[in-house]
């Protein structure tokens, strides 16, 4: 009954996309709106249709998997890309370091896909649970299991962290839940058979035939590829077995009591075997896990010319950490040895990959707009699993790598260290030198700084310079959410000043202090040598107000 009534007015107000009420559900084709709920509403819908054998939302149901899986879907599992709706947006809208992918939107995500597993024995499915489950869930919690990720960037400059609980408190008790839930997530029984769906060393007891049959599972999955499956029946019984054959395994081979399977069957992703099984049977795998360079479709614009690594189930990512060379300066080439390295000294014991790559030259531009090009410096470079990151200090982190040095030179700005007076806890400071352009003040999809909620205050903003850097412009591309109903916009005023030894001082022969949404408002002044930037700003009686983007303009 509640799913019927979305998308239908029956003498009430559609709350829209957000709440998939935009049409009825057996009519909906794309994602759209809050992720957590649009995945709840799919198991839902999944539900019904298994346990009433309707068939009215299976085409929705594949035509929204197909949307999410085909354009929505990060590489770890996670879905969600914006704040602003906690959910979906437009077709590869991917962006890496201000990705939402909530913690529970890959939960969702997995609760779906387990029963569309169930509904329809599909492997793929199950492949997708997989991979939420390694990545996109597993990293919203600590490996103490004290301290949570709500939201789940594919980058970061040092600046998100783990927190011990949220005043939104979804997450933990959600993780908690599926966490202990694990092994209903393993097998699955349907009719005379029996589905292997995760590797996960454990002893299970399954009902075939009338019959108890323990099954076994041996494996150090997901660092190995290697799987034994032991059953045990009370007595010989025939009996379906399938043991599913993971899509990210190129050459998967199997045995039958330690015979090599040389023409197996496989039936929609899984190797099916059918025979009397008696006590001592064994199935065997063998799945290589060579390190993979994964790419993203075209469309993805912060993904193109970078490449993810991926061994196994697991996505790396590279953390400041194990690294010399700073994260936001490596590059990848084709041509980059790779190799998997276990470390049992590091995070509890993992699988780390580790190669050659090349780290970019520092910014030192000078206020030059040409130079002769300086070689990237070679390096060696340790990932770790994406899962496990932010367990340590601080620091940058990436998903994503460039292929080529050209891609990661950093700017000016990243050289700096920003400070401000106040920053929402629901921004980040370090949006305001992030390099990003945005489309307009009112630009939701990316990074943002604000100084919410200050009303009507004096606050700053300042770079500190690793050295004197002589200056002669700034522009600030200011926030104004205005439309949206919100309350930033730009300030009434403001100032720039420069540090001169111990003192500030206001920057000589500035013109207009621009205050204009949906351009850079740039400022020229006479060119000092300072060792800082402050920007003072006058915010509107009643109103805050934020910064997308701070560019500074050097001098020789």
């Amino acid at each position: 009954f509640f799913l019927d009534q979305r998308g239908r007015a029956n003498g009430r107000e559609l709350y829209g996309e957000y709440c998939q009420d935009h049409l009825p559900i057996a009519e909906q084709r794309q994602a759209v709106g809050h992720a957590v709920r649009a995945t709840y509403m799919y198991s839902a819908m999944t539900d019904v249709a298994a346990r009433t054998g309707d068939t009215k939302y299976d085409e929705a149901l594949r035509h929204l998997w197909g949307d999410i899986l085909g354009r929505k879907m990060y590489v770890t599992g996670g879905i969600g890309p914006s704040s602003h709706n906690e959910g979906f947006t437009k077709a590869y809208d991917l962006p890496n370091e201000s990705a939402y992918a909530e913690t529970c939107a890959s939960i969702g995500l997995l609760m779906w896909n387990h029963r569309l597993n169930l509904l329809h024995a599909d492997g793929r499915y199950a492949d997708v649970l997989e991979q939420g489950l390694y990545n996109g869930v597993l990293a919203g919690i600590s490996l103490d299991g004290k301290r949570f990720f709500y939201t789940n960037p594919l980058a970061s400059r040092g600046d998100h962290h783990r927190q011990p609980w949220f005043a939104c408190a979804c997450c933990p008790p959600n993780i908690a839940r599926l966490l202990t839930s694990l092994g209903g997530y393993v097998y699955a029984v349907r009719d005379q058979a029996l589905y292997v769906n995760l590797f996960v060393g454990s002893r299970a007891r399954v009902e075939l035939d009338g019959q108890t049959v323990v099954v076994r599972q041996k494996t150090r999955y997901p660092w190995e590829g290697n799987v034994k499956i032991e059953l045990e029946p009370e007595k010989p019984v025939e009996f379906d077995l399938f043991v599913r054959l993971p899509g990210w395994c190129r050459k998967p081979q199997a045995a039958l009591l330690d015979k090599r399977i040389t023409a197996p069957e496989v039936v929609r992703g899984y190797l099916h075997l059918r025979r009397e099984w008696k006590k001592g049977d064994s199935v065997t795998l063998d799945l290589p896990m060579p390190v993979e360079r994964m790419e993203a479709h075209p469309r993805v614009t912060g993904d193109r010319g970078r490449v993810a690594l991926q061994r196994g189930p697991l996505v790396y990512c590279v953390e400041a950490a194990d690294n010399a060379a700073a994260v936001d300066t490596l590059a990848l080439p084709r041509d980059a040895s790779l190799r998997a390295v276990w470390r049992s000294d590091l995070l509890g014991g993992i699988m780390t990959v580790e190669g050659n790559a090349s780290s970019a030259p520092p910014a030192g531009w000078r206020g030059r707009l040409y130079r002769r090009s300086i070689p990237p410096k070679p390096v060696n470079f340790t990932a770790i699993p994406y899962f496990a990151w932010g367990n340590r200090q601080a620091g940058e982190m990436a998903v994503w790598l460039p292929e080529s040095p050209t891609l990661c030179e950093p700017t000016p700005e990243a050289a700096m260290v920003v400070k401000a007076s106040h920053c929402y806890g629901g921004d980040t400071i370090e949006a305001v030198r992030d390099g990003v352009t945005p489309s307009s003040s009112s630009d939701r999809e990316i990074p943002r700084f604000t100084w919410w909620d200050h009303r009507g205050t004096r606050e700053w903003i300042r770079y500190d310079f690793p050295e004197p850097w002589r200056v002669g412009a700034v522009a600030v591309y200011w926030f104004d959410d205005r439309e949206a109903g919100g309350h930033c916009r730009p300030p009434k005023s403001w100032r720039l000043l420069y540090r001169d030894g111990e003192a500030w001082r206001e920057v000589p022969g500035a013109d207009r202090f621009g205050t204009q949404s949906d351009e850079f408002n740039r400022v020229e002044f006479s060119p000092v040598s300072t060792s800082s930037l402050r920007l003072e700003a006058q915010l509107e009686e009643g109103y805050s107000a934020g910064i997308l983007e701070w560019t500074v303009e050097e001098y020789e």
